[in-house]
């Protein structure tokens, strides 16, 4: 599968949905959550991009070049990978709703890992809250940690890079 979009819009058969029992956020093909209700579904969403276009709130891990793409699921899971194969390598990105093994959390936890392949795989991240929460993102903190507080609802971005083996002891 190649995903494309016609303008701001993706096809919805390009979807895939992850949840955790209690709201439901949708995957893009090209690697875009366009619509994340939270902290249920009848909530306003925290991204919106399904119904906004290009002025909606997103949150897209994309390979910069060109990709095909392989989805599944993970046997007996909600849990959805997305193989990005480009010109320069194969990466593969991994999206789930959280949850405890004794049940829901107090929040609400979205999830993307991505591990390298094959060769190197440039991506483009970007996060951006939904129109109809009517807040812009507010940054504290370590320049690698963001958080956004849209009315009652909050939200946070946390990550690590890691180096290619090849650069570690460098």
């Amino acid at each position: 599968m190649s995903p494309g979009r016609d303008g701001d819009w993706l096809p919805l058969d390009q979807y895939a949905a992850v949840g955790d029992g209690r709201s439901v956020a949708l995957v893009g093909a090209d690697g875009s959550i366009d619509w994340w209700c939270v902290p249920n579904l009848d909530s306003a969403p925290f991204f919106d991009r399904l119904l906004a276009g290009g002025d909606g709130g997103r949150f897209s891990i994309a390979p910069a070049g060109p990709p095909t793409l392989e989805r599944r699921y993970r046997p007996g899971s909600n849990v959805l990978e997305q193989v990005f194969t480009t010109a320069t390598g194969r990466a593969r990105v991994t999206y789930s709703l959280n949850s405890s093994p004794s049940g829901r959390l107090p929040w609400s936890e979205l999830a993307h890992r991505v591990e390298g392949l094959e060769g190197a795989v440039e991506f483009n991240v970007k996060v951006r809250s939904g129109r109809r929460l009517r807040s812009q993102p507010v940054a504290r903190g370590q320049p690698a940690r963001r958080r956004g507080a849209p009315g009652r609802h909050r939200g946070g971005l946390a990550h690590q890079r890691r180096r290619r083996a090849a650069d570690r002891g460098r």
